[in-house]
């Protein structure tokens, strides 16, 4: 399974939160969408959550 990165899209600000949705591929053939979250640190942002919207 990979990450697309070239897929990837901002999609809002939230109470403070950050939220992207990216593609995967398994076998480079698309698999899934995952929308990201992620929340500020001490050491930068930090992946706190993630949803899967599309097979």
């Amino acid at each position: 399974m990979t990450c697309d990165l070239t897929s990837l899209q901002y999609l809002e600000e939230k109470d403070g939160k950050q939220y992207v949705t990216v593609k995967f591929n398994l076998f480079d053939a698309f698999d899934h969408t995952e929308k990201l979250e992620f929340t500020k640190g001490n050491d930068g942002w930090l992946l706190t959550g993630e949803e899967t919207l599309a097979q």
